[in-house]
């Protein structure tokens, strides 16, 4: 635990091959460093180092260059090395004279590399061992923590600035991973674990599983170095928080990229999948899916049964919503005749009376949050599914050829406040009872103030019902597996 701390919440930064020149991955580094806020705690330092005789006595950033690692006043924690790989050799070797504990190596150009690089991966493990030195990458795109929320640390490429959150992320792609980062938003830690030449994926997950801070796991990966290794740590790891998992290299060409990429071996899809279903790891099949199902697992309460309750504005997309459910395992069962009288109230007399609860386009928005409180506050269904009240971005699509009267501007103004109002009702409602619902808008991701405000409050929505549906799905299938070693 005492590395990993050094590692993601270090006193003292060194960015060995950093520079000046915007067009250089040493100046990115820095400046991500800078840009998240790490250095605007006094305690903390960052040190720029680059033996260009051009440097000596200049300043980056308001950092004053060192010539070399030993030049540093201070103690540092750890190194983020930039520099070609032939030249990675040599700052491993100055960094263990400095008593440096860990180090981020971007550079790439080892073992993925085939050939003679092979040899100089090797020979950069075996330095680093003798330096008592563990290290990310090579190859890695860089690690970012919020440990320490007010002074988060980004030591690596990509523009990126995620907020502090409870998401730990390990990605064996760099570009994957800084794209998750800046999905999902709200991080804890990520780290582009890269060849994977000292620190392994299993090496995170059992700090990830450790930490307190951390409440979900995501992984994208490649091919594990030590399956049977991580098989153990997922069991244990699973009773406390969920591990979601995406896995490529599943087919022959993913698995020979894969090998050129990371240097990764892929593996049998069979042993992937007897250690998903032997320790509770949730498996997702696309991109989509795994980002629906990380936030899902985080903010969604875990459903305890399959029958789902279901509400939409219109008849059609009612019954959409129906076939993709029952299609996907779950049970689209009958209302009772109880809400059946209690919705009629609220609805015109000619309304479905049944699941799925067809609104029949009523004109009286405020009736959908006050039917989705009887249906949460019945005990006829374990998960419902609605519709979302953004509307703001129907405007956007309402182009009238006679602009005289300026309909765009009043239908915005007019909706917006009808749409503010709505949604914070809908919120309060979902967080009131502790069912999971998930809300269904094929608009989403739009920028728009309501989608927004859904997120900061954590509401879970999906473009389609099919999303909605593996999602809820999987996480009734992790509660169940809790139900039986708990």
């Amino acid at each position: 635990m005492d590395f990993f701390k050094k590692l993601f919440n270090p006193r003292n930064v060194a960015v060995i091959g950093a520079t000046k020149n915007r067009m250089k991955v040493g100046y990115m580094v820095m400046n991500n460093i800078v840009a998240c806020g790490f250095t605007l705690n006094e305690g903390k330092k960052i040190y720029p180092v680059n033996p260009n005789p051009n440097y000596k006595g200049k300043k980056m950033l308001g950092f004053p260059f060192h010539q070399k690692v030993q030049d540093i006043p201070t103690q540092v924690d750890l190194a983020t090395i930039v520099v070609p790989s032939h030249a990675v050799i040599s700052a491993i070797e100055e960094c263990g004279e400095a008593n440096i504990p860990a180090a981020v190596i971007i550079t790439a150009g080892f073992k993925e590399a085939g050939g003679k690089y092979i040899d100089l991966q090797a020979e950069l493990v075996r330095l680093a061992k003798r330096a008592n030195l563990r290290f990310v990458g090579p190859n890695s795109m860089g690690i970012y923590s919020s440990m320490d929320p007010n002074n988060p640390l980004h030591a690596g490429m990509g523009f990126m600035t995620p907020i502090p959150g409870e998401i730990s992320i390990i990605s064996q792609s760099g570009t994957f991973g800084t794209f998750l980062c800046t999905y999902l938003h709200k991080v804890r830690h990520f780290v582009s674990s890269g060849n994977e030449a000292s620190l392994k994926a299993e090496d995170y997950l059992e700090f990830f599983g450790q930490d307190d801070g951390t409440k979900v796991i995501a992984i994208f990966i490649e091919g594990l170095r030590d399956a049977e290794r991580f098989k153990n740590l997922a069991s244990e790891i699973t009773k406390k928080k969920p591990i979601v998992v995406l896995k490529t290299g599943t087919t022959k060409a993913g698995g020979k990229a894969a090998a050129s990429h990371t240097a990764s071996i892929a593996g049998k899809n069979e042993v992937y999948e007897g250690i998903y279903k032997q320790t509770g790891v949730l498996k997702a099949e696309m991109i989509t899916e795994f980002l629906f199902l990380v936030k899902a697992a985080k903010d969604l309460p875990y459903p305890k049964g399959k029958k789902v309750g279901i509400m939409s504005g219109g008849g059609g997309y009612a019954v959409y919503m129906a076939d993709a459910c029952e299609k996907g395992g779950l049970e689209v069962v009958p209302i009772s005749k109880e809400l059946e009288t209690s919705i009629s109230e609220l609805l015109p007399y000619y309304w479905s009376r049944n699941n799925p609860v067809d609104t029949v386009a009523t004109f009286s928005f405020d009736v959908f949050p006050k039917i989705l409180k009887q249906m949460l506050a019945s005990d006829e269904f374990d998960i419902i599914m609605t519709q979302s009240l953004e509307m703001r971005t129907f405007i956007d699509l309402y182009r009238p050829l006679n602009k005289a009267m300026d309909q765009v501007s009043l239908f915005r103004d007019f909706i917006g406040e009808i749409e503010k109002s709505l949604v914070k009702q809908q919120i309060r409602i979902i967080k009131r009872y502790k069912k999971p619902v998930i809300l269904i808008d094929p608009k989403y991701p739009s920028s728009s103030p309501a989608f927004e405000l859904y997120d900061e409050e954590g509401m879970i929505i999906c473009p389609l019902p099919e999303d909605a549906v593996k999602i809820v799905v999987k996480l009734h299938q992790y509660q169940q597996y809790l139900n039986r070693i708990i």
